[in-house]
């Protein structure tokens, strides 16, 4: 896919959000669209837009271009009341996505337009099951799985965990994070402490179960998970995977 995005770190981002569903991605700045349409002949178009008349006039060029109505993934910021109603025939096929959607939406939204992405390449990566259902009936919807055995995690961890891959690599806020597990994003004094214990559980587990995955505090910014490629070294303390 092609990313158009006047913001170079936005463009990295929804690149990086593409790669984790399998999807290869390249970007431009708006003003290149149509050489970079007719250079690199993508399948679909990526464009992080703040209003339907931008996309408007983007997708006209890029189409025009690619002489075909190549399908658009619009990410939209600020006013995004626009996203959640039905498009105007011009801008077909097309979907939005408020660009604090989830993993989930975004794997959807990219398969309604039929482009080719492979569900879970990340959280396979982090030892999770996308196909899961964090928090459902079955206990075995919340196993992490990694190299030194496995961990069961409670629903709220599993919550937590949901978000942080689907954004793997990116800075979560703490209050996207006490949204999964509460239901909203207010954050008072026990909430925080509660957050921050379930954080360190989480962190525990996924050292216990040798999964892959770094999960650091980010002051002023929330919480990030980096997948990383090191080989896990077991847990001190005589700690065995398996348990939860």
């Amino acid at each position: 896919m092609l990313v158009i995005a006047a913001d170079r770190e936005r463009r990295d981002w929804i690149a990086r959000r593409l790669a984790a569903r399998g999807v290869e991605a390249a970007g431009c700045h708006p003003r290149r669209a149509s050489l970079a349409v007719r250079e690199l002949r993508p399948e679909g178009l990526a464009i992080d837009v703040a209003d339907p008349a931008a996309a408007r006039r983007v997708l006209a060029r890029a189409r025009a271009a690619a002489e075909a109505s190549l399908p658009a993934l619009l990410f939209v910021g600020g006013d995004t009341a626009w996203a959640h109603t039905s498009l105007p025939a011009d801008l077909l096929p097309a979907a939005t996505l408020d660009r604090a959607a989830t993993g989930r939406v975004f794997a959807a939204a990219l398969r309604a337009l039929g482009l080719a992405a492979a569900p879970g390449v990340a959280e396979a990566a982090a030892g999770y099951s996308a196909a899961s259902t964090p928090g459902g009936a079955s206990d075995d919807r919340r196993l992490l799985a990694g190299a030194l055995g496995s961990a069961r995690l409670t629903p709220s961890e599993a919550r937590l965990y949901e978000v942080l891959v689907e954004q793997a690599g990116d800075d979560v806020p703490a209050a996207l994070l006490a949204h999964a597990v509460w239901g909203d994003g207010h954050l008072d004094a026990h909430r925080r402490g509660a957050l921050r214990a379930h954080v360190y559980e989480l962190r525990r587990k996924l050292r216990v179960a040798g999964v892959p995955a770094a999960l650091r505090a980010r002051p002023g910014a929330g919480y990030r998970l980096s997948l990383v490629t090191a080989a896990p070294e077991p847990p001190a303390g005589g700690e065995r995977a398996g348990g939860g």
